[in-house]
């Protein structure tokens, strides 16, 4: 079997942007909780440790639902199509913010 080297690249490529996100991710949002919200260190990290716990939940039950949903546009494909609205304005609600943040708007 022969390493295909394009798909290699583009699945290394995907996990890189992945990584950038969520390391920006989890660099800005609990500064824009502090500043902007005026809330505590603790406070903050607790609301960033329910993310990731809330994920814990989230994610095994929604690959369950996407394993029992079966229709003409296949299993994933009607979860992800009626998500992508939600997840295009959330992005850029995010990119706004921090746009904001970094100019010192917030």
């Amino acid at each position: 079997m022969k390493l295909n080297t394009k798909r290699t690249i583009l699945v290394g490529l995907a996990f890189l942007s992945i990584s950038a996100f969520w390391q920006l991710y989890d660099s800005i949002i609990p500064l824009v909780l502090k500043n902007t919200f005026h809330i505590s260190d603790t406070i903050s990290g607790g609301i960033m440790a329910m993310d990731n716990v809330l994920a814990l939940f989230m994610l095994p039950f929604f690959g369950s639902l996407s394993d029992k949903v079966h229709t003409r546009l296949g299993s994933v494909r009607l979860l992800f199509c009626a998500g992508r609205r939600r997840r295009s304005l959330r992005c850029c609600f995010c990119l706004l913010l921090i746009i904001l943040f970094l100019l010192g708007c917030l």
